[in-house]
């Protein structure tokens, strides 16, 4: 645990309960809202634990602190030194920025809610952790099939790539081996922005994001990469998007975008945790292929793929294992369903 998280969380209980937390991809994945710090449901489990509701093989460690978790409540089951010190911890964690948790309206300004999401993140997680995170998780493991799915559609070592959203470098570390040509990578969080220039060449470029722009000039790259960005902006944001990108990219030159669509299991989940969410940290926003279709033909450029994130279909140099544990090989997917268009 960083020296940063230990600053930022004092009680000995809540630091062992994450650092439990951090080791166990079981309660990862039933607790994901702690990782963006929302720490509530897993100490209701911490709880049961201690009070031996449950046997679990973390209790050794968990029940020093039984005292901190396991104090009687006559409203909730979580004790009322537990619940008093969440709404402290929430309120540092947000003292030097707007809030964390934005309402409804607030959701819509995207550069405000990533920034908060990522600061979040850094308070409570390692720096390498953090910026994983940041991205979604699996750094190494999606950085590489992305770079596989640009080679795959005509990547060539000597192109020119704009990766909008860069984020902490995911796709940009895996592109640094293989893309002797020009990068330019923008994205709205400074703090991802300087951890993925520490991670690639020292001559590509790295730019904050100002409004829905791209900065650079006309008809020069080749491939504009959009991973994980329409994903949390409205239609008409993406779309604008698209319209600078379809300036910026040469003729023949593609458009490569990650989206979610209802069709597909895993991002099912995704929607049924918005459904279910008493408050939300970002936004969330699917897209519909019929969409897709129109805003291809009204900005005159042709698809050449759409493809649904649950069916492996990236060819892989070599095995890569996820955040979880699991292996893919041979063919990869990373959940999100991928589209490319192409400039006549």
């Amino acid at each position: 645990m960083s020296k940063r998280h230990r600053a930022t969380i004092n009680e000995p209980g809540l630091r062992t309960l994450i650092e439990v937390y951090q080791g166990r991809p079981d309660l990862q994945k039933a607790y994901p809202e702690a990782k963006v710090c929302d720490y509530t449901r897993l100490i209701e489990w911490a709880c049961g634990v201690c009070a031996k509701k449950w046997e679990d093989h973390s209790f050794p460690v968990l029940h020093p602190h039984a005292r901190f978790f396991s104090q009687p409540s006559s409203t909730k089951g979580t004790s009322a030194k537990v619940r008093a010190f969440l709404r402290g911890f929430q309120a540092r964690a947000t003292a030097d920025t707007k809030p964390s948790l934005p309402s409804r309206f607030n959701l819509l300004d995207f550069r405000e809610t990533y920034q908060n999401h990522v600061r979040c993140l850094i308070q409570a997680y390692n720096l390498d952790e953090a910026m994983s995170l940041a991205v979604g998780g699996n750094y190494q493991a999606f950085g590489i099939m992305q770079r596989e799915l640009l080679i795959q559609h005509g990547l060539r070592p000597d192109h020119y790539v704009v990766d909008v959203g860069c984020g902490s470098g995911r796709l940009g570390s895996a592109l640094a081996q293989f893309l002797r040509g020009s990068y330019l990578g923008i994205d709205v969080v400074p703090e991802l922005l300087a951890y993925a220039r520490k991670r690639c060449p020292a001559h590509w470029r790295f730019e904050v994001a100002e409004g829905l722009t791209i900065p650079s000039g006309t008809s020069q790259a080749d491939f504009i990469c959009f991973f994980s960005v329409f994903t949390h902006l409205l239609h008409e944001e993406s779309y604008r998007y698209l319209q600078e990108a379809v300036r910026v990219l040469k003729p023949r030159g593609r458009i490569v975008f990650s989206f979610l669509e209802f069709a597909v299991g895993c991002t099912w989940d995704v929607f049924d945790r918005m459904v279910k969410a008493e408050r939300r940290t970002w936004l969330d926003m699917f897209i519909s292929r019929d969409a897709i279709e129109a805003w291809a033909e009204h900005l005159g450029l042709s698809i050449k793929l759409l493809q649904r994130g649950d069916e492996p279909f990236i060819p892989l140099p070599h095995p890569v294992v996820l955040d979880d544990g699991s292996r893919q090989e041979g063919l990869g997917c990373f959940g999100q369903s991928i589209a490319v268009l192409s400039k006549p």
